[in-house]
């Protein structure tokens, strides 16, 4: 994913995807009663995530054609005997071996990660506390350049804003009455 050059036709689909999306359901964010967060779980608003995790852990494997644990026979994964072909599957967790900040996962769900704004975030986004009952929206994909394809600054890496400069607020655009009547 940190190749946007290479993928700048995904990233357009999935700006345009966004954009359908944003205007079709509206984007709610959800607040967390626990912690006073408002959430935007969007795994299109994810892609613009520069970072992921990458979690290996370690198992013990056993041989698909003679159940033996790893090492211990000469059966080769892939190859077939008699028919059927060896895999290693497997066994027992042993453990973790780490956990790292990378930009390219081997599994790209580890990209999704919720964006957090405080409730004072979103308060000063507004000028104010919000009313009770209101709902706090996403316009990211609405108003997103990327709609109309990845800008040259998109696929400049130089051109990024550090990491961990903090939640850009000004996707948060709108709130709406539970019951829809009320626009600020």
């Amino acid at each position: 994913m940190e190749d946007r050059r290479e993928n700048a036709d995904f990233y357009t689909l999935a700006h345009r995807i966004g954009w359908l999306l944003v205007n079709t359901f509206k984007c709610p964010y959800t607040e967390d009663e626990k912690t006073g967060e408002w959430v935007n779980s969007c795994q299109i608003f994810a892609l613009h995530k520069r970072i992921a995790f990458s979690v290996a852990w370690l198992w013990s494997t056993r041989c698909s054609i003679c159940d033996s644990t790893d090492l211990d026979c000469d059966h080769v994964p892939g190859e077939t005997y008699d028919g059927e072909m060896c895999s290693l599957e497997r066994d027992q967790f042993v453990g973790f071996d780490h956990v790292a900040l990378v930009t390219e996962p081997d599994f790209t769900h580890t990209f999704i990660q919720d964006d957090r704004a405080s409730k004072a975030e979103i308060e000063k986004q507004f000028g104010g506390p919000l009313p009770e009952g209101m709902t706090v929206f996403c316009n990211h994909c609405r108003n997103c350049a990327g709609y109309f394809g990845p800008a040259e600054e998109d696929l400049d890496p130089s051109s990024w804003p550090p990491l961990g400069s903090g939640s850009d607020l000004s996707d948060v655009g709108e709130v709406e009455d539970t019951d829809g009547a009320a626009r600020v």
